[in-house]
């Protein structure tokens, strides 16, 4: 595969990857990814800074919501770095969001390493 997982730090620090490919494949992935589900809706987008900023509905109704935070960026070895974060918006349940996290990062390990 083309990735390693790199430890998180602190509550709240995301999980991350570093990718053996380049920046711009990383990132096109990222966006493909919020675009094909359809729970997942593109809030900001910023190729520059490196992050992307989107929400994913949750629950029965999809009123829950969770702001997701993903950076894009190279690490000191030139490898891409991606560092995803989420949180809910109304009904904060860490464990929640940190399975939507664990499952957007092997989604974006599957869409890379094809």
């Amino acid at each position: 595969m083309a990735c390693m997982i790199e430890p998180s730090s602190g509550a709240g620090a995301g999980l991350t990857r570093v990718y053996l490919i380049s920046f711009a494949s990383v990132w096109d992935a990222v966006l493909d990814h919020i675009a094909s589900k359809r729970r997942w809706e593109l809030v900001q987008a910023d190729e520059e800074v490196g992050e992307i900023w989107a929400t994913r509905a949750t629950g029965l109704r999809g009123k829950n919501k969770n702001d997701v935070r993903v950076r894009v960026s190279l690490d000191h070895n030139g490898l891409t770095q991606v560092t995803a974060t989420a949180t809910a918006t109304m009904k904060p349940r860490p464990e929640h969001s940190a399975r939507l996290v664990k499952a957007f990062l092997a989604n974006l390990d599957r869409r890379v390493s094809a």
